[in-house]
């Protein structure tokens, strides 16, 4: 019970406080009370290089694609497996070529357009190597095309991300830090890699309105 009333009381005299003015008799004495805050003018920075670099020429307008046809949605389902075995603990590296074959024939409007074992090309696009604290791999593979088919009609991509160890590293090490520093040891603990066997089905898209609109 003392201890509410004592709870109270400071309440009450913090708001009591709170409500006092602030007064400053040194600027109260100093400062000149006519002063008004000048008036906010917007500034334009000009580049005399970029202007005159610029001058005189015209670089026209982007001519717009019109005639995409937005409600056309063609996409057919491309199920590929890696060629050899794609992984992070390899050499592989960004920019690298990776090889697919096609898992089963590709049927648009009732013809084959992509025969099954037909090769797929994919670039690496980002390839993170597993670290220390746990912190996994992580692999982007995308650009997918085959002779077999117009440029840009296949679309898909690959991101995969290695096991996260870092979830109970870092708890971990806090934790046993304290008996002479032996969470030092789990820094040295590193995430999982990104592996893709051979016989795992991957799934992309075939869309063959890309070609036709110019996309």
């Amino acid at each position: 019970m003392i201890i509410r009333i004592f709870l109270i009381f400071i309440m009450l005299f913090s708001t009591a406080s709170a409500a006092e003015l602030i007064r400053d008799e040194l600027v109260e004495t100093t400062l000149d009370k006519s002063l008004k805050p000048a008036p906010y003018v917007q500034k334009v920075y000009r580049d005399k290089l970029v202007e005159k670099t610029l001058k005189g020429k015209d670089f026209g307008k982007p001519v717009p694609n019109l005639n995409y046809d937005y409600s056309d949605s063609d996409a057919v389902v491309v199920r590929l497996r890696p060629k050899t075995k794609i992984s992070t603990h390899s050499r592989l590296k960004d920019g690298d070529v990776v090889k697919f074959v096609v898992a089963q024939n590709i049927v648009y409007n009732g013809k084959i357009v992509l025969k099954k074992n037909s090769e797929v090309s994919a670039v690496v696009e980002n390839i993170s190597p597993n670290d220390r604290y746990g912190v996994p791999a992580n692999l982007v593979i995308s650009r997918f095309t085959t002779e077999a088919l117009p440029e840009k009609t296949l679309d898909g991509e690959i991101n995969r991300q290695g096991k996260n160890h870092s979830v109970w590293v870092y708890p971990l090490s806090y934790f046993l830090m304290p008996f002479f520093g032996a969470g030092i040891g789990t820094t040295f603990i590193r995430g999982g890699n990104v592996s893709i066997p051979p016989d795992e089905i991957i799934e992309i898209y075939y869309r063959p309105t890309r070609f036709r609109t110019g996309l």
